[in-house]
């Protein structure tokens, strides 16, 4: 298993021509649309990340992209934790007012 951490900021040919896309308005990365459904964020409160599972035989290509850094770290979080099960997997992190990503305020919003 590989994972590569960075969504479009980082790398932005590889978050291209797929399900996903990253909204920015004004400079700043602050959505995330999956197909016809958009997440939106709010810095250091709220944000979502996606774990994007590639299979290439037998290895499996992890990414891992929140629409800022709390969403990436949360997306680690839950895959270290929890793992993903489809091609896509998007995850929500709400802050509990402490500033910090921590395991208990993460939740799947869904794979498929």
């Amino acid at each position: 298993m590989i994972v590569r951490v960075g969504g479009p900021a980082v790398d932005p040919p590889g978050w291209k021509n797929i399900d996903i896309s990253f909204i920015a308005e004004n400079g700043h990365y602050n959505a995330l649309r999956f197909r016809n459904l958009t997440f939106r964020s709010t810095y250091g409160v709220e944000d979502y990340s996606v774990i994007w599972k590639i299979q290439c035989g037998n290895l499996s290509l992890l990414r891992v992209a929140g629409i800022t850094r709390y969403g990436t770290r949360a997306g680690l979080l839950w895959l270290v934790n929890h793992g993903v099960s489809g091609e896509y997997t998007i995850i929500r992190w709400l802050d509990d007012g402490n500033g910090g990503v921590e395991l208990k305020e993460i939740s799947k919003v869904m794979s498929c």
